[in-house]
């Protein structure tokens, strides 16, 4: 009798464990697939304008300290990234209480994850809350200042659209005025989100460029904040769901319609460029060992040079512009490349 108790509970213990390993080796996979729905997260009438930045900023801090939970003591962080971006920080803040429950939700306190962002493979996992309020940051940027979706109703149609197939419960449908409710109570006007600020993409670009650059520009501004997914699928899209750095770089070529010989591999693109001494803006930048490809690759990333110090890319915090004369990129600097 005790040998088929022993038998029995052993039996249950792989009945339990085995899914549970199968689901964290499919959640940690590095395929992708193509779904093309917007990264985010219904629509009520009107036409809310998103024109200027206001809010009580004492109603504000009370508000997200009293009910914030994981992230009440984030007040300064979140005003810092949404006046960065060019948004309310009513506006942040408020979908971060729709998506987390006011920071109680298992995608904040496992995955820093603060406004329901996804991939591919589900919830986007970030290393800090401070990065993931950095991620919503941007994202919201690519929405409403990018991409000009400059009403609540206009974002909820991106942001949380009615009818998308990862929403069975129809949750969606309440996203808008849910997310405008929670704006007053943090003492916002929903009439004034958009802030029309930012530095995000307002880059001076000084000296030489190449003669495609400023609407190449224009077009990869357009997609900042897009979410960063190893091996993401090449699209003409004009606006992909996700996007490595190859992809990223390949794609702004080809929407551009100018014929390419590399595919979407950083070190297939470096292979098949030139390597100017001096860049221009709308050439490529290359970087060395950022991580192991497995492939025995010098070059493991790319961007597109933007101006003498700044880059536009995609990297693990999404599509967005960066400095490549200090810090990290500059340590991982390899040369610059110019399509033949």
């Amino acid at each position: 009798m005790k040998k088929i108790l022993i038998s029995f509970a052993i039996f249950m213990l792989l009945i339990i464990f085995i899914p549970l390993m199968m689901i964290n080796m499919f959640a940690n996979s590095d395929e992708t697939d193509s779904e093309s729905e917007d990264v985010a997260c219904s629509v009520v009438s009107g036409d809310t304008k998103l024109t200027t930045k206001e809010f009580d900023v004492a109603k504000f801090k009370k508000e997200i300290q009293a009910k914030g939970h994981a992230y009440k003591d984030k007040v300064d962080k979140i005003i810092e990234v949404a006046n960065k971006a060019g948004v309310n920080p009513a506006l942040m803040a408020a979908i971060m209480a729709s998506e987390t429950g006011w920071g109680v939700s298992d995608a904040i306190k496992y995955d820093n994850n603060p406004s329901g962002q996804m991939n591919s493979q589900g919830v986007i996992h970030y290393e800090t809350l401070d990065k993931g309020i950095e991620a919503t940051g941007k994202t919201l940027r690519n929405l409403v200042v990018e991409r000009k979706l400059d009403t609540i109703a206009k974002l909820g149609s991106a942001y949380a659209p009615v009818g998308a197939s990862n929403d069975s419960q129809h949750l969606n449908n309440n996203w808008v005025p849910t997310v405008s409710k929670i704006m007053e109570q943090l003492g916002g006007n929903v009439d004034k989100i958009f802030t029309g600020g930012g530095c995000e993409s307002d880059v001076q670009v000084t000296g030489e460029k190449m003669n495609y650059f400023d609407e190449m520009f224009e077009r990869g501004k357009s997609v900042i904040g897009t979410p960063y997914s190893l091996g993401a699928a090449q699209t003409m899209s004009d606006h992909p769901a996700f996007f490595d750095c190859g992809s990223f770089t390949l794609w702004l070529f080809q929407k551009q319609g100018i014929s390419v010989k590399f595919n979407r591999i950083a070190q297939d693109q470096y292979n098949k460029t030139t390597h100017p001494k001096e860049a221009k803006a709308g050439d490529l930048i290359f970087f060395q060992k950022t991580y192991d490809t497995g492939r025995s690759e010098v070059v493991t990333h790319v961007g597109m040079v933007v101006s003498k110090t700044q880059f536009i890319g995609a990297n693990g915090s999404g599509v967005g512009i960066a400095d490549f004369t200090k810090g990290y990129w500059q340590q991982h600097f390899y040369a610059f490349g110019r399509v033949k």
